[in-house]
């Protein structure tokens, strides 16, 4: 009898720590979801921008790439703070969030973003 309420006791722990690493791992997957819509958002006002850029024929050749360039500049920039500040949140709950870098048009330059993808969830006792 002892021994079946050991094996309750510690089934029923097993199962509570679980339920505690499916909800980290539930809200970070949450967590990338929102920030991945946040960069597609970023990556298309980015591209109608350079559009517009590459549409104005008031521009030289070389003040559309400056402008561009800027775009693009700017983009990298507000796409990679969004992405590490969703990595320390994922970390903070050991969950491994993974970059893999995407080619996106800008203009008539191929861009590398970071688009997030949940890893796994980092078994911290073992």
């Amino acid at each position: 009898m002892k021994k079946l309420m050991v094996v309750m006791v510690l089934c029923m722990m097993v199962l509570g720590l679980g339920s505690v690493d499916v909800k980290a791992s539930t809200d970070v997957d949450e967590l990338v979801v929102v920030t991945n819509l946040k960069l597609e958002n970023m990556i298309l006002d980015a591209q109608e921008d350079a559009d517009k850029v590459l549409a104005n024929d008031s521009l030289t050749e070389d003040e559309k790439d400056a402008k561009i360039d800027a775009i693009i500049e700017k983009l990298i920039e507000k796409t990679n703070k969004v992405a590490a500040k969703t990595i320390v949140k994922a970390d903070k709950n050991d969950v491994l969030v993974i970059c893999e870098y995407v080619e996106v048009l800008i203009g008539d330059v191929i861009v590398l973003v970071d688009p997030l993808r949940v890893g796994e969830f980092i078994d911290v006792q073992g």
